[in-house]
């Protein structure tokens, strides 16, 4: 009867190590690299920043502050829809199966190459797979900056202008800056052709809390820095230094920085259509499989 009983032990015993030696061949199996979920995305893409803008004449003047030969520019842009097409680069980090943090920049150019911006773009997602297919929801923060090229000019009576401090000799660079805060609900559509490469399209509208307006001017100074190169300068003038700037937009006085007669804001739509590629940026979380 013992010899029964230990032989009854016995038989447990080898069968519980065989299942438990099988589950460990199945938990192995389960957890390779190939399969390991990718927790990092990079993607490229073409982008269309389209900006709530309406078509526009600007026409401006300026006198520098040279009291003893004071000078002066003058000039006229006209403007079309500020929108700017470009290229976006992405970054996603899985931190959950589902959640997903996103980085976005845009650089995109418009106005026949005369109005440059840039859009970063930081938010959380949530994604959700029917298939091939994987739909993500999501909601960033943004800063957007913007700069249009209104000419360069020459001095007419002398060869430089004083601005501020600054000497500055040959052109003199005019340009429009804007800079804007955003919040932005997003959709992103993603189609996967192969475990590590996907083509998406994504569309975020945003939506302008806080931007500012001013006027940079620029250029060669009469400066060198200890490597025998010239320094260049770029000073910032506000609207409201009526004595030597003077800007109008359709024919409406520009006089503070958050002007109602702007010709655009920064409420916009950004389109992107790409690739994106995935892969691990770490170990996996189940590597202690791997070392054992």
């Amino acid at each position: 009867m013992k010899s029964q009983n230990y032989l009854l032990i016995l038989s447990f015993l080898f069968l519980f190590s065989a299942a438990q030696a099988q589950e460990n061949e199945e938990t192995n199996e389960e957890y390779t690299e190939e399969d390991a979920p990718l927790n990092t995305f990079l993607r490229l893409s073409t982008s269309l920043f389209m900006v709530n803008s309406s078509p526009a004449e600007i026409d401006f003047a300026f006198w520098d502050d040279d009291l003893v030969d004071n000078d002066s520019i003058s000039g006229s842009r006209t403007t079309d829809n500020l929108w700017t097409y470009g290229l976006n680069f992405g970054l996603g980090f899985l931190i959950e199966p589902d959640w997903v943090i996103n980085i976005d920049t845009h650089l995109g150019w418009g106005n026949k190459g005369r109005f440059f911006n840039y859009v970063g773009q930081f938010g959380l997602g949530k994604e959700f797979k029917f298939g091939s297919v994987y739909i993500q929801p999501s909601l960033s923060l943004g800063y957007i900056y913007s700069s249009l090229n209104l000419g360069d000019y020459e001095s007419d009576t002398k060869n430089y202008f004083q601005v501020n401090d600054s000497y500055i000799f040959d052109d003199l660079s005019v340009h429009l800056k804007s800079r804007a805060a955003t919040i932005s609900p997003a959709v992103f559509i993603e189609y996967s052709i192969r475990r590590e490469l996907s083509i998406f399209v994504k569309v975020s509208i945003n939506y302008t809390f806080w931007d500012t307006h001013f006027i940079t001017l620029g250029g060669e100074t009469d400066e060198v820095n200890a490597d025998g190169e010239t320094i260049s300068a770029n000073e910032r003038i506000d609207f409201t230094e009526r004595n030597r700037l003077v800007f109008n937009v359709n024919n409406q006085p520009i006089v503070d920085k958050k002007s109602p007669y702007f010709h655009y804001n920064f409420n916009s739509t950004l389109i992107q259509v790409g690739l994106s590629f995935a892969f691990n940026m770490h170990e996996s979380r189940n590597s202690e499989y791997y070392d054992e």
